[in-house]
């Protein structure tokens, strides 16, 4: 399956989870969850993010951190592999402790903070492990409220996140109502789809066209009157040449580049030049054997990015 995709900026805030290996059981007992805390702790220092709030499962964790240096993949791998050997040696085990890579979603800090927070400390009540989010000890809200961190945990920074969350009342206000499913968009931010592509179009060198979700992303980059302005531009000829099919090789590039690189379906391309999704298959099919186009498409695929 592909991969999601992941974005690295500098300041950004992400809701990080990471699940065990064919539902193994990541913390099976306290011992394990101070270890645990303990690594990321020291991985935190490292790597210079910050840790706004944490919550760990049973075989899950959840983790919303912000990373000043741009560095989220740095301080997650060192994280997870350190735990992954303690857990193996602790156990007597070989193999991965954790299903493939961690998960991670951009946050639109302005808007969602809060929620995502809420979201993060009600899980323990969705998994019925307690009635109520501050009876559950291996969260940071247990230690947002109690004050009484211990050495495994000494490194998260109280003060800042209740400053961030509006004081203990605030915070206290906050968990009074559950917490509600996330604005999830491309699979890989939370918050309104606009920000998203924002962000997409300011980072757009971390595109790929083999992500999972890719073609998706790109919706906010460019729509068909550009693609077909495009191309019309570099074939010297009129948009209305390609519509009509005056210009074929024209109109078979711009098929091309809106099948590969944009959210359309071969039935809305068809819809807009007149033809069954099989011959927008066919016409891709072909195109992709002929060298001489794909040196052009090449071309407008960078334009494009």
């Amino acid at each position: 399956m592909a991969r999601p995709l992941r974005v690295a900026i500098a300041g950004g805030l992400y809701h990080v989870t990471a699940h065990g290996n064919g539902r193994l059981w990541l913390f099976r007992n306290d011992p394990n969850r101070l270890q645990f805390l303990k690594i990321v702790g020291a991985s935190a220092f490292k790597y210079g993010v910050i840790i706004h709030a944490f919550v760990l499962m049973t075989n899950h964790l959840h983790l919303l951190v912000e990373t000043p240096l741009a560095n989220l993949s740095q301080f997650m791998r060192k994280s997870l592999s350190d735990y992954g050997l303690y857990y193996n040696c602790c156990y007597r085990r070989r193999g991965s402790v954790f299903k493939s890579r961690y998960g991670s979603s951009m946050i639109q800090q302005d808007r969602y903070y809060l929620t995502v927070v809420r979201y993060l400390y009600y899980n323990p009540v969705k998994a019925r492990l307690v009635k109520r989010p501050e009876e559950y000890r291996w969260s940071s809200l247990y230690y947002l409220l109690n004050r009484q961190l211990g050495e495994a945990v000494n490194w998260f920074k109280v003060d800042k996140v209740l400053e961030l969350l509006g004081g203990r009342q605030g915070l206290v206000e906050l968990m009074a109502v559950a917490g509600e499913e996330l604005p999830c968009v491309y699979r890989a931010f939370i918050g309104d789809k606009e920000w998203a592509d924002s962000i997409i179009a300011e980072h757009r060198s971390c595109l790929d066209e083999e992500i999972s979700q890719g073609k998706e992303m790109r919706r906010g980059l460019f729509n068909v009157t550009s693609v077909m302005r495009l191309v019309a531009r570099v074939y010297g000829v009129a948009s209305n040449d390609i519509l009509t099919g005056k210009s074929p090789a024209a109109r078979k590039v711009c098929v091309y580049l809106l099948s590969k690189y944009t959210p359309l379906a071969a039935d809305e391309i068809g819809e807009i030049f007149r033809m069954n999704k099989w011959a927008v298959f066919k016409t891709v099919h072909r195109l992709s054997a002929q060298q001489r186009e794909m040196k052009v498409v090449e071309r407008l695929k960078k334009k494009m990015s």
